[in-house]
């Protein structure tokens, strides 16, 4: 059975979002991992709304920080863009 990553972000339509999976499953541990679930805080204006990058990319969304938190197995906190709210996403899954 595979580890399910979860992705938390600032908002998830963005390159190390985009480009992860696909990283991830072509890895040499890609047998082992998938990204299985996914949460953004807001979307950005322009930029797909989590249901729509979690239907084309084959991600269960998910409501709260809290549910993506409780059903992976790993996690990523991303927004690459914005670092300075690293620290406030990273801390409940810390």
């Amino acid at each position: 059975m595979k580890k399910k990553i979860g992705f938390i972000d600032l908002f998830i339509d963005e390159w190390h979002a985009n480009n992860y999976p696909e990283m991830i499953a072509k890895g040499p541990k890609g047998d082992r991992f998938e990204i299985a679930y996914a949460w953004e805080e807001a979307p950005a204006p322009g930029k797909r709304p989590l249901k729509q990058w979690c239907a084309d990319f084959g991600v269960a969304p998910c409501a709260s920080l809290e549910e993506v938190v409780e059903k992976s197995d790993c996690l990523c906190v991303l927004a690459p863009a914005n670092p300075e709210v690293h620290e406030r996403l990273a801390f409940l899954p810390l």
